[in-house]
């Protein structure tokens, strides 16, 4: 069986759960809208079935329809899918430690009163920093201004 060809029953099982769970989760307010993509593996680990399907709006004001290939600011979502995993599978692999000076491996960023501000303090929110910043209004769009604001703040 290759993508797409699933059986009709099998195919509606999870459409029909994953729908679920998303209108009910909009009703509730969890959230305005998103995009789900699933699909099932075969015994040789081969896609089955794959589809995307988009629910809601992208604000709870708005009335612009998400759509399956609609992009998201995922914000604080990197930190803790990639940045937190990467960072203790280096600890698993004894590369680093958590209460190792951020500034040790990155230099630029030890100055302004952060010389002593640890991978554990930026993992646990806990160095300091306000919560959020709007990146999208900062002109942030080169190298040097990143590192410009990071050293800032």
């Amino acid at each position: 069986v290759g993508v797409g060809e699933a059986s009709t029953s099998r195919a509606a099982e999870p459409r029909t759960a994953i729908g679920g769970i998303m209108h009910a989760a909009i009703a509730d307010r969890v959230f305005p809208g998103g995009v789900v993509t699933y699909g099932r593996l075969g015994r040789k680990g081969e896609v089955l079935l794959e589809r995307t399907e988009a629910f809601g709006t992208f604000t709870f004001e708005s009335n612009v329809p998400v759509q399956s290939d609609s992009i998201f600011d995922l914000a604080s979502l990197t930190k803790v899918v990639a940045t937190a995993t990467s960072v203790l599978v280096l600890v698993d692999r004894g590369v680093l430690r958590l209460d190792d000076l951020v500034r040790d491996y990155l230099p630029e960023f030890g100055t302004g009163g952060k010389e002593h501000v640890t991978i554990r303090q930026l993992l646990t929110h806990s160095a300091g920093y306000k919560a959020w910043y709007n990146f999208n209004s900062l002109g942030l769009d080169t190298k040097e201004r990143v590192l410009g604001f990071v050293q800032s703040v």
